[in-house]
């Protein structure tokens, strides 16, 4: 990404699509670049780790007699939901940023 020259990030932006209307990429992007989708990430990743919290002690509290520890179907599910939002995160970022998602550090980091 292209700081220009000014040390700071600048968004890549989407050309407009016909006047008056939005096309599907700019759509996308206005709802990733939002503040509410990034609280809104930021509660799924609170969520994450409570629920990744619940499991260890669920596994320590309830050892099979294998060793095989299976949480419970909610702790399952709710960690099943948050990877699924996590990767349509990534998708529409990816989406959004192109070659470009590469090469910031921090969405590195997420994947």
């Amino acid at each position: 990404r292209s700081t220009g020259g000014t040390g700071r990030f600048i968004a890549p932006v989407t050309p407009p699509a016909e006047e008056g209307h939005m096309g599907f990429r700019q759509v996308v992007e206005t709802v990733v670049r939002s503040g509410a989708f990034d609280f809104m990430i930021s509660g799924i990743v609170l969520l994450s780790f409570i629920l990744i919290i619940f499991d260890a002690d669920a596994r320590a509290e309830y050892p099979d007699h294998d060793g095989e520890v299976i949480a419970p179907s909610m702790i399952r599910g709710g960690m099943d939901f948050c990877l699924a939002i996590f990767c349509i995160e990534l998708c529409m970022r990816i989406f959004i940023d192109g070659r470009q998602f590469f090469h910031c550090k921090g969405n590195i980091i997420d994947l």
